[in-house]
């Protein structure tokens, strides 16, 4: 079974719907990780993603802190079971 990652980086704050379907993931046992970004936003996607894959995770989503979504998206699009996945 693959691992997965959801990694979103924020500037000034996560939005609390989106922060509410985070906390929801974590406690189906997908590991989330939210951190701390800056204007470099392609450098900062980089070292964390370089990191993720480093620690062992071969599947990495990357959901904004500004999106609301539903936590059962992130099952929907890992079951397409394709190399890259994106949604609007």
């Amino acid at each position: 079974m693959s691992r997965c990652i959801v990694l979103v980086p924020y500037l000034s704050h996560v939005d609390p719907a989106c922060e509410h379907a985070l906390d929801e993931l974590e406690r189906q046992g997908i590991t989330v990780r939210r951190y701390a970004s800056s204007a470099a936003i392609d450098r900062s996607r980089c070292d964390v993603a370089s990191a993720a894959l480093a620690a062992g995770f071969d599947e990495l989503m990357w959901i904004d802190s500004d999106m609301v979504f539903e936590p059962a998206d992130v099952a929907k699009l890992r079951a397409h079971d394709l190399p890259i996945v994106g949604a609007i």
